[in-house]
């Protein structure tokens, strides 16, 4: 039982409550981006991959003029995560990767193609400086021409969002 001016003070915790809500989700920084269509992927070559549409692009984290890159608007540190499928061929070796800057490998998944594990997924935590990038790099040595394909909501996509720490 709430004592006499309880129902105010709750009423006002609540108000602050969604008022500290409201200011911090206005500053997020976060996108997932998808492509959707198609991409394909040479042999022996390391390939960003390329996305085409944002379901979310929060703090211009994406922009279509540089499309295969998640750039950060503000420093912090960043979750970042990425799902492809590849098309049906079990030869070779598959690997999905995370690129900051362009150089350095910061998280990846890599495996010999097997015919019915196409999904490849992979998370990791970084640091970035303002103007620092993550990409989503592809890697495929079957011998020919490869596909990562394009399924609804699933394949590819790619996300980033800072987080509050």
């Amino acid at each position: 039982m709430l004592a006499v001016g309880g129902i105010d003070q709750a009423v006002a915790r609540d108000t602050e409550i969604a008022s500290a809500m409201a200011a911090h989700l206005a500053d997020v920084q976060a996108a997932r981006v998808y492509r959707d269509t198609a991409q394909s992927i040479p042999n022996n070559t390391e390939t960003a991959l390329s996305f085409t549409l944002a379901t979310k692009n929060d703090g211009g984290v994406w922009s279509a003029g540089s499309p295969t890159r998640l750039t950060a608007p503000v420093g912090g540190w960043y979750l970042v995560v990425a799902h492809i499928y590849w098309d049906t061929n079990a030869t070779g070796y598959r690997a999905l990767r995370l690129r900051w800057n362009g150089s350095i490998t910061f998280g990846s998944t890599e495996r010999a193609a097997h015919a019915n594990a196409r999904a490849y997924s992979v998370t990791s935590l970084l640091y970035l400086f303002v103007g620092d990038y993550a990409e989503a790099i592809v890697f495929q040595n079957s011998g020919g021409v490869r596909t990562i394909r394009a399924v609804t909501a699933t394949s590819p996509h790619f996300a980033m969002i800072k987080l509050a720490l």
